[in-house]
């Protein structure tokens, strides 16, 4: 199951995305996520949200899961769609963080 993560866009108006779960928070998207049936994630990260909750918070928690739980398998497609060039190295980043320790197991 694919999984889009955006405030505003509409997953159907980009291509190869047009099937996925469209969510607005992260919280919903971590509800997800925590089932372990997400094959593909994309992530916008300015969700114009209360108490600065972003998608980088996703991105923070799928990374802090998979160095706690060795059995919990990520996403194998990670994406960033946001705008945002600095939010984008981070989730980026964190993302990087995921493989590499999928792949030291």
């Amino acid at each position: 199951m694919k999984l889009w993560l955006d405030d505003v866009r509409n997953p159907k108006s980009f291509e190869s995305w047009e099937d996925a779960v469209w969510v607005t928070t992260p919280e919903e998207a971590i509800d997800y996520l925590d089932t372990g049936r997400i094959t593909h994630l994309s992530l916008d990260n300015d969700l114009g949200l209360p108490d600065a909750r972003d998608g980088y918070m996703v991105a923070q928690w799928l990374e802090e899961r998979v160095h706690e739980d060795d059995d919990f398998m990520p996403p194998s497609v990670l994406n960033a769609h946001t705008a945002n060039p600095i939010a984008r190295q981070k989730i980026e980043a964190a993302y990087r963080a995921i493989r590499l320790r999928v792949k030291q197991r």
